[in-house]
């Protein structure tokens, strides 16, 4: 069983989604450590000023680029690190876009944990760590056919079923699916032949779930 933080007891859920992909990444095994609800604080001066940050999440000066959180990360010693952006209810394509079936607002979770994911790229490389970071997002609630699928959610010329979505049919074999995810990712990201990340991992964790707190202090 996965090493979850917080234990679920402890754990707070903000939606149906989320309680529901904690209970299945149980079923990973022990080499996987999973990490629920991650906060994340961007300094304003680096937020702004970074034309490299500006182009690649085409950021303002928004108070919500400042910081964030991520749904789920999940670390394993030879797959690296996945982010998991978890949107619960049904919802449409409309492009890279979802739209809400009942209420009609409109959300763009690929942005949104592209940006989360960046964050955790960035404190890797600011310890000089190397790591395969990759990420995904879940709807728990309906599946897509393929060409419904954005292509923006489907990587260039690596073949990969869904794309980077994890769907309601992936709750048959959530495992299978994390690990064929954080496959792809290792690979695309031209980590293939490495296969030992434990160091960047334990140094992660160590900063964002300090050991105190994982002993209860």
């Amino acid at each position: 069983m996965a090493r979850f933080f917080p234990t679920f007891d402890d754990a707070e859920f903000r939606s149906k989604g989320e309680f529901t992909l904690f209970q299945e990444l149980a079923a990973l095994d022990d080499g996987f450590v999973v990490i629920h609800s991650l906060p994340w604080l961007r300094g304003r001066t680096k937020r702004v000023y970074s034309q490299e940050l500006q182009e690649y999440l085409r950021v303002s000066l928004d108070k919500k680029h400042l910081s964030g959180e991520v749904d789920f990360v999940i670390l394993h010693p030879e797959l690296g690190m996945l982010c998991i952006e978890t949107k619960s209810g049904l919802y449409k394509p409309s492009g890279v876009r979802f739209i809400h079936e009942r209420d009609g607002y409109e959300i763009d979770p690929l942005n949104q944990v592209k940006d989360n994911t960046f964050v955790l790229s960035e404190m890797l490389q600011s310890w000089q760590l190397k790591c395969p970071v990759g990420y995904a997002v879940h709807f728990p609630d309906f599946d897509l056919e393929r060409s419904q699928i954005a292509s923006a959610y489907l990587p260039l010329g690596r073949p990969l079923p869904d794309g980077i979505l994890i769907l309601q049919k992936h709750r048959r074999d959530m495992p299978s699916r994390i690990a064929q995810l954080m496959a792809h990712w290792k690979a695309a990201l031209n980590y293939g032949s490495e296969a030992n990340f434990s160091g960047e991992i334990n140094q992660f964790l160590d900063a964002v779930w300090p050991k105190e707190m994982r002993d209860g202090h």
